[in-house]
């Protein structure tokens, strides 16, 4: 239950982001959906085994499907990857930008001991 609540503030926190958000989260579902498909190869090899029909096909089949594995979860990790990259970071901007344009209109003289200089630095 935290966890959602974690996720629910960084979601409200995002705003504009919420964008890169969502296809991070569509492309690490979709890494997980190729991850299992780790799981059918490895069932398909096991079922040809065992019934003692192995042959060059399935082993074609099983190694099709274990590339198209490893391409998918490639692709799908590094389009998350970027995706949150690009929310975080401009996440963090637009809060500083906020802050910013705040501060600016703060009068100096509520911060008495320092400088306007050394403030918006």
């Amino acid at each position: 239950m935290k966890m959602l609540n974690v996720f629910k503030k960084i979601w409200n926190f995002s705003k504009e982001e919420q964008v890169y958000i969502k296809k991070s989260i569509i492309a690490g579902f979709l890494h997980a959906v190729f991850n299992a498909l780790e799981f059918g190869a490895i069932y398909y090899m096991l079922v040809n085994i065992f019934s003692k029909t192995l042959d060059y096909k399935a082993i074609f089949v099983c190694l099709g499907i274990l590339v198209i594995s490893l391409v998918g979860k490639i692709m799908t990790q590094k389009s998350s990857q970027m995706a949150q990259t690009h929310a975080g970071y401009f996440m963090a901007a637009h809060k500083r930008i906020e802050i910013g344009e705040k501060i600016k209109r703060v009068t100096m003289g509520f911060f008495p001991s320092f400088s306007l200089g050394r403030l918006t630095t």
